[in-house]
């Protein structure tokens, strides 16, 4: 938030009632919204990559919105489900969460295609299909 932002919010808020001529009256709500400007505590947002500053309406507030707070939110909860693991086919290291049952076992999915690649024509089951549909070429012919 800007000062010109705090100023408006200040003069939101209520400058003095009193009733004067307009020139003493901006006199006054000018005096009055600068002296209480160094009264309203302004933080910056914690989200690293805002940085948007904010006026403090509550002791513990530390986002400018919701959504930096939401974000925010979502990465502390990533991190701490996040674990290191070792691709099964280059034996890489890379991250993967822990918050599903299939747990990703590849680094990338070039490694799985590939290792799925050398896996299916030693599986019994595709075997198994292959020789099926070998089978059902010969009685077709």
């Amino acid at each position: 938030m800007t000062i010109r932002d705090a100023v408006r919010l200040l003069d939101s808020r209520g400058a003095p009632a009193r009733r004067k001529s307009s020139i003493y009256r901006t006199a006054e709500v000018a005096d009055f919204s600068f002296s209480s400007l160094r009264l309203i505590p302004v933080r910056r947002c914690d989200r690293p990559d805002c940085g948007a500053e904010f006026v403090v309406t509550h002791p513990q507030k530390r986002f400018c919105s919701s959504r930096c707070q939401r974000i925010a939110e979502r990465r502390r909860y990533r991190h701490r489900h996040t674990a290191e693991a070792r691709c099964r086919r280059c034996g890489a290291t890379f991250k993967r969460t822990t918050t599903t049952e299939r747990l990703q076992v590849y680094c990338t999915t070039k490694c799985q295609y590939e290792a799925r690649a050398a896996e299916y024509p030693k599986r019994a089951d595709i075997l198994a299909g292959m020789a099926r549909a070998r089978a059902a070429r010969r009685e077709n012919a």
